[in-house]
């Protein structure tokens, strides 16, 4: 199990820095009005992929110092839960501000149903995700 904890913590910080050089190309090379379409979904995957993989390092990094030291395995799944939804919101945050919908309460009323999501999934306390 050890194994397959680290293997995971270690492709997730590959993810991590293949998706910052990635963004750090499509910054600097790719315009939105050439292939505007195609060049905007990179960039917002990437902002996607940055997000989830630095939230779920350091949320399972932070448990991992912080917490029981032998519950490493779901340590890991509720920190690559978390991290998709921090992900999630900063996306939806982005692609918001890009539309020029982007509130405080609308970004209030994101998060707030991505915690009520969490929280069903940690009352649950089944494998689900």
């Amino acid at each position: 199990m050890l194994q397959k904890v680290k293997l995971i913590v270690i492709s997730l910080g590959i993810l991590l820095v293949l998706s910052l050089a990635g963004l750090t190309y499509t910054i600097l090379k790719l315009s939105p009005d050439q292939n505007g379409t195609v060049n905007i979904a990179i960039f917002y995957t990437l902002i996607f992929l940055i997000s989830f993989c630095s939230a779920t390092l350091i949320g399972f990094l932070l448990r991992r110092r912080f917490g029981v030291r032998e519950f490493l395995t779901q340590h890991l799944r509720i920190s690559i839960r978390q991290g998709l939804w921090l992900a999630i919101l900063i996306t939806c945050s982005f692609l918001l501000q890009s539309l020029r919908l982007f509130s405080w309460t609308n970004s209030l009323l994101l998060a707030g149903a991505l915690i009520f999501l969490e929280s069903f999934f940690l009352a649950n306390d089944k494998k689900i995700i």
